[in-house]
């Protein structure tokens, strides 16, 4: 009697589970998004990189996917910003707080050097690690004879861009 018992419930809990689809996600829409639709935004040759980026995070991609989708574009594929981010952060003493795409903007706008992913990514380290948030600081710590460069970053790119550059000149180009 209980074997009964048991297999008529067993068999009741399958027909649920079978009817119910067992919860099994429709795939063609688990993503929200088609590679087709990231391609046409990838693409795009209106969109800014920063504009791509917010268009792929639209459909609920997170920043790490977005770089990972967005990895052959310079200045979208490391967490994003603008000049004008940038430039915002570095006159508010908010260095740290850059992403290695708006090192890079910045750079580009001082006209003195075109950094490359990994040495802005080390400029980003090495503003965080250091606790680097103004102008003023970074000039300090790179004065300071105690102060060791990390790897992947010259000294001369990195000073060209953040102390030699007027502000004023890189806001000259918003």
């Amino acid at each position: 009697m209980r074997r009964k018992r048991f297999l008529a419930a067993a068999l009741a809990a399958i027909a649920v589970v079978v009817g119910a689809g067992c919860g099994e996600p429709r795939y063609p829409d688990a993503l929200g998004v088609t590679l087709e639709q990231v391609d046409l935004i990838r693409d795009s040759d209106t969109l800014t990189p920063q504009e791509q980026r917010d268009a792929l995070a639209e459909y609920g991609l997170d920043p790490l996917t977005i770089n990972g989708l967005l990895s052959s574009i310079r200045l979208a594929n490391q967490f994003g910003g603008d000049l004008s981010s940038a430039y915002d952060k570095a006159v508010n003493d908010q260095l740290s707080s850059m992403t290695p795409d708006e090192v890079q903007y910045y750079g580009d706008a001082t006209d003195e050097v075109t950094l490359e992913d990994a040495e802005a990514q080390a400029i980003v380290d090495l503003f965080q690690d250091n606790e680097i948030d103004s102008l003023t600081e970074l000039e300090e710590w790179l004065d300071d004879p105690a102060s060791e460069l990390p790897a992947g970053i010259d000294e001369l790119n990195l000073r060209s861009v953040f102390v030699d550059t007027s502000t004023d000149y890189v806001r000259d180009k918003l």
